[in-house]
């Protein structure tokens, strides 16, 4: 999560402050009593954070009711306490002190027994107050080093701590009442203080307060939550009004635990609520907030370079839940790092940087971070990294202005995993870019050197190129063309409506290639490979779209582009207004709508691309108000296929609507559900554990294919096996996919017992290409299965996957790519020319290099 969404979180759980504080005391008449559990409920906060901001009231009860009711079951036994003995539990609450003072000491002992470089940036930063944009100046390192830097310091020392007090609870419990006062620890000593001390006292005090600042703001940090990433990561001071927020939210989140032991104020009631009382005013409820103590979990791997070589004595670090772990990698580039995730379990999110494997070193830089999930956190995973360089340029056009606004990025694409030995499966591509400023320049402190890689770079009205980093002169210069400098076929033509006026800012789409009508209606648009297929559209918001079917048979047809094509909209777009019920006739509100046909216009591409939406100024997900009504807007005058569902169930209603109908009804069959228990098989027939299985309902449907909607989810067992409850009966699929198997479907049969469904699916076996002696020269090879028909070879990452029907080859070496089990054949190609075949016996869980 980053610090501006920990700050939004922050400020919704504190506009709740006084409900909360009404909710207390509501269940508790007892007001001394009450702002205990408030308490205690924002140290639930800090701790255990909802997971998302969209019922905090309904989180806040739970919270709330819990902690009254755990007051009430331990209020008997305080008081038994409190009447036997008042003197043995003051010298109680001396020890206590005395064990939090010891705790605090050593904080600062452990951090005075960091190595460097990490003992000097936290005593920086929490010593001497520098900010991090200070530090990095003051040491001439990036800021991003200083950042990581600290990062590793606290995870460092929170471990040395669980280790010394056995659990985080202990030594937490000791640092929040300093780290609740340390904004007041904060300010200046009182000069009245310091001018009845002599020379030796003021040192004393001196050191005293820059030791008990330190342990105070590390308090915050090291508690972790909202406090350390607002302290930590803000760029610059906060407003007084923010200042003041923070500071409430100190006193709310870390309140001084010491207020506790203090007698009553005489204002309060001295009769303290009974358990009676409470049990009476907190239902009987399970209490859903408590969690058992999780485990931490052991991340293994190794750290290697574009070359598939160790590298050693550089840190990994694992970001999840708002935690970091690192580890330092040993000479043959393994690591094994602990992450103690917070409430029940870890969260895996492996399309962010979240719960990714990184290398964090001032040279080197990670290319292929890898991802961790509950389905590969036992595997040993691989971080690819490469040194580290600074690169400055300029983009310019073709007759050298600056290109202001040029987009330069890190390229997939490239040979530079040609020969490389491992599979990268739970790995994803970073991204590493930059924006040219008003002179065309271009800077980036840390990027990767390697060779193979590419730098794409792309601008508004110019066509896009990818470079080569090993031909790249220093400082480099990018040249970008317009498209009509280049020798690139050009289609021209006009834009006009029903009664023949041009249409100035129409879209208009051939395939991949897009453009805008100027004035006059005039458009120009580079021509790219097409299908006898696709059409030519035009559209604008308010009108029908202008398509003329089949352009790219016209086009193939045609010695030379034809001249200006004329592209005339339709009337006034159609709406389809209706509403979605259920069998009772009772509205479906917050219901998605679709329009399963919409006219296709696109390449072989999804998600599809349709003339309707083109026609739209924007393209939001239409939902159902309160009643179950809808609009559908740019529509034709034609039958569309309109189907609704509800977003987390998928249970759905579809029904047919001409374009200008409005009174559409939906009819949802509310019952139609079915729970699904199974197992999933390879194509010998053994279990297949760790397949995840995903129910989705199409959403769009074309000649080419459809796009879908994700619902509910579930993962085989070690028996393979599979259960989902509640799962539409009709027109959903079950996808499958995971780190054994090759990615696919499971349409249902027309007949089938839902209470055993066998799903057989081929496993995924890795490859990689090493043709050698007269196949050398070979430049691309085919995989085919037992009957001769081809497989497609794919490269999967964490998140998303490619593939193609053609294995590229440069000096006779491919990636390591996957294909099914069933590959049988391996066919090399000169060219074009067939020049040698290999049978195959590919194996899973392993890389099979294949020597022709």
């Amino acid at each position: 999560m980053t610090p501006e969404q920990d700050s939004q979180r922050i400020e919704s759980m504190l506009a709740h402050s006084e409900w909360v504080r009404a909710m207390a005391r509501r269940l508790i008449t007892d007001p001394s009593r009450a702002d205990d559990v408030v308490q205690e409920g924002w140290l639930v906060a800090l701790r255990r954070p909802p997971k998302t901001a969209t019922n905090l009231r309904g989180w806040w009860s739970t919270v709330i009711r819990n902690q009254a009711r755990q007051m009430g079951r331990s209020e008997g036994r305080r008081r038994e306490r409190e009447r036997k003995a008042s003197k043995p539990e003051s010298q109680s609450d001396l020890e206590e002190l005395a064990r939090r003072a010891s705790v605090q000491r050593e904080v600062v002992g452990h951090v005075l027994k960091l190595d460097e470089p990490f003992r000097g940036v936290v005593l920086l930063r929490f010593f001497e107050d520098l900010s991090p944009p200070e530090i990095a100046e003051r040491l001439g390192v990036p800021l991003k080093t200083v950042h990581s830097r600290l990062q590793r310091a606290f995870d460092k020392l929170r471990l040395e701590l669980d280790r010394d007090y056995g659990d985080r609870h202990s030594w937490c419990t000791a640092l929040l009442p300093l780290a609740g006062l340390k904004e007041t620890i904060m300010a200046p000593a009182s000069t009245s203080l310091v001018s009845t001390m002599g020379p030796g006292s003021v040192a004393g005090a001196w050191i005293m307060s820059a030791n008990v600042k330190l342990v105070a703001a590390l308090g915050v940090v090291l508690l972790g939550g909202w406090g350390a990433s607002m302290f930590l990561w803000k760029p610059n001071q906060p407003s007084p009004g923010a200042q003041d927020r923070i500071v409430a939210a100190s006193d709310s989140l870390l309140a001084d635990t010491t207020s506790r032991l203090a007698p009553p104020p005489a204002s309060r009631p001295a009769a303290p609520t009974t358990r009676t009382e409470l049990t009476t005013r907190v239902q009987a409820e399970e209490d859903s907030m408590a969690t058992p103590r999780p485990e931490p979990i052991s991340v293994r791997g190794k750290a290697i370079n574009m070359r598939g070589e160790p590298i050693g004595d550089v840190d990994v670090s694992f970001i999840g839940q708002d935690r970091l772990a690192s580890a330092r990698t040993g000479g043959d580039g393994r690591f094994e790092l602990q992450y103690l995730p917070s409430g029940s379990g870890p969260r895996w999110n492996s399309t962010s940087d979240d719960s990714c494997l990184r290398v964090e070193d001032d040279d080197w830089i990670t290319i292929r971070p890898s991802c961790v999930d509950e389905m590969n956190q036992e595997r040993e995973h691989l971080v690819v990294a490469a040194r580290v360089q600074s690169i400055k340029g300029r983009v310019q056009d073709s007759g050298g202005a600056p290109i202001v606004g040029a987009s330069m990025r890190l390229s997939p694409q490239g040979e530079a995993f040609h020969g490389f030995p491992y599979a990268l499966d739970m790995t994803r591509w970073t991204h590493i870019a930059c924006l040219s400023d008003a002179d065309g320049r271009v800077a980036l402190e840390r990027f990767p050197v390697a060779p193979g890689l590419r730098l794409s770079v792309f601008a508004d009205g110019f066509i896009g190129k990818s470079v080569a980093l090993d031909d790249m002169e220093w400082p480099m210069v990018i040249e970008l063309a317009r498209p009509d400098e280049t020798e690139q076929p050009m289609l021209e033509g006009v834009v006009l409506d029903h009664q023949g006026m041009a249409v100035e800012g129409a879209r208009v789409q051939l395939a991949s290639s897009r453009t805008t009508s100027l004035a006059g209606g005039l458009f120009r648009l580079p021509i790219p490979r097409l299908a006898s297929t696709t059409p030519l559209c035009a559209a604008k918001a308010g009108f029908q779209p202008a398509i003329l079917p089949d352009f790219g048979e016209r086009l193939e047809a045609a010695a030379t582009p034809p001249g200006p094509v004329e592209l005339v909209l339709g009337k006034e777009a159609l709406e389809i207004r209706g509403r979605v019920v259920d069998a009772a006739g009772a509205p479906c509100a917050g219901w998605l709508v679709d329009v399963l046909d919409e006219t296709e216009i696109s390449q072989y591409t999804i998600p599809i691309d349709s003339a309707e939406a083109l026609a739209r100024t924007a393209h939001p997900r239409v939902m159902t108000d309160g009643e179950g009504r809808f609009v559908l807007t740019g529509l034709y005058p034609r039958e569309y296929r309109v189907q609704a569902h509800e977003r987390r169930t998928l249970r759905h209603a579809s029904a047919r609507a001409l374009g200008g109908s409005l009174d559409a009804v939906l009819h949802a069959d509310l019952d139609d559900v079915q729970d699904l228990h199974g197992v999933v098989l390879g194509l010998g027939g053994q279990p297949l554990p760790g397949v995840r299985l995903s129910v989705s309902l199409p959403t769009s449907i074309s000649a080419t294919g459809h796009s879908s909607m994700p619902g509910p989810t579930t993962v085989t067992n070690d028996a393979g096996e599979f259960s989902l409850e509640a799962v539409p009966g009709s027109d959903v699929y079950l996808g499958y996919s995971g780190e054994s198997v090759v990615p696919g479907t499971y349409e249902f049969p027309e007949e089938y017992d839902p209470a055993s469904i066998k799903i057989r699916v081929p496993r995924r076996c890795h490859f990689r290409i090493e043709a050698a002696g007269p196949y050398e020269g070979a430049t691309s090879a085919h995989i085919l299965d037992a009957d001769g028909r081809r497989l497609q070879a794919s490269m999967h990452m964490a998140n998303g996957s490619s593939g193609s029907m053609t294995v590229p080859l440069r000096n006779g070496q491919s990636e390591v790519l996957s294909v099914s089990e069933v590959a049988a054949t391996l066919v090399l190609f000169e060219g074009t020319r067939d020049v040698g075949r290999m049978n195959l016996q590919l194996a899973p869980e392993t890389v099979t290099v294949l020597r022709p």
